[in-house]
């Protein structure tokens, strides 16, 4: 099985790297090698660019369960995951 790898290398806007993650995980991406310190991915900048894909790698990983709240879906993985079917945000 082939896969797909980014390496990134002086990116200098914080908010460019966060673009860059955002559209390889859209693309497929296995994962991406950040080649410089350039560019930090934990900066505040970087961050809202790709909040959505960590959530979303997480919920396509092998045994995840998504809740079926309709506007705050919420995922687990792990024996318990099941107990978060039909809760969401704020569901107590």
């Amino acid at each position: 099985m082939s896969s797909l790898w980014l390496a990134v290398e002086s990116i200098e806007s914080p908010g460019n790297l966060g673009t860059m993650i955002r559209t390889a995980e859209a693309a497929g991406v296995t994962g991406i090698f950040i080649l410089s310190p350039d560019c930090d991915p934990y900066d505040p900048a970087t961050a809202p660019s790709y909040d959505g894909v960590i959530t979303e790698i997480f919920r396509k990983l092998p045994g995840a369960v998504r809740s079926l709240h309709p506007t705050h879906p919420i995922a687990g993985i792990g024996p318990d995951a099941g107990s978060t079917r039909g809760r969401g945000r704020g569901d107590g």
